[in-house]
């Protein structure tokens, strides 16, 4: 415990392995000093009918003197968990998926060499007409054997 807490503070508890977070007061503030080192002990009140007096080292939780330091936390823990799943869930779409997103990334002269080398696609280019160089369309061959003609490539 870094923090110093005195008697009558109220302080916050975030209960691990769950997302309780309950206010406790400080009631108890014991100080052990030594030659060579110095120990503080806590007890504090927890709400309810009974007010509970329990040792604050007893409890397996994490200490906030504030609200607002609280909240900072939390929504810090959040947003990485967050960032975390969402790079992940990227990881996967970019692993399993052909999107748009994907294909417009690669040149229509690098599709057989990336298809080639993922095995995901096989393409074949037909000629609508000769002399029309916009009539080209690409066929992508998917995995299921399903042909699918891209456009704007």
């Amino acid at each position: 415990m870094s923090d110093e807490y005195n008697v009558n503070d109220i302080i916050y508890l975030s209960l691990k392995g769950g997302r309780s977070i309950i206010p406790s007061q400080v009631v108890e503030k014991i100080i052990k000093q030594k030659a060579d080192s110095r120990e503080v002990e806590y007890s504090v009140k927890l709400p309810g009918a009974d007010q509970t007096i329990v040792s604050l080292s007893s409890l397996d939780a994490a200490i906030f003197s504030s609200l607002s330091n609280l909240r900072h936390d939390f929504i810090s823990s959040m947003e990485k968990l967050i960032d975390k799943n969402i790079g992940r869930c990227k990881e996967l779409e970019a692993e399993y998926f052909i999107t748009q997103e994907n294909l417009k990334l690669i040149e229509p002269e690098d599709v057989d060499s990336v298809s080639t080398e993922k095995n995901l696609i096989k393409t074949e280019t037909t000629v609508s007409n000769p002399d029309d160089s916009m009539s080209l369309p690409n066929k992508v061959i998917l995995p299921d054997g399903t042909v699918a003609t891209l456009k704007g490539i």
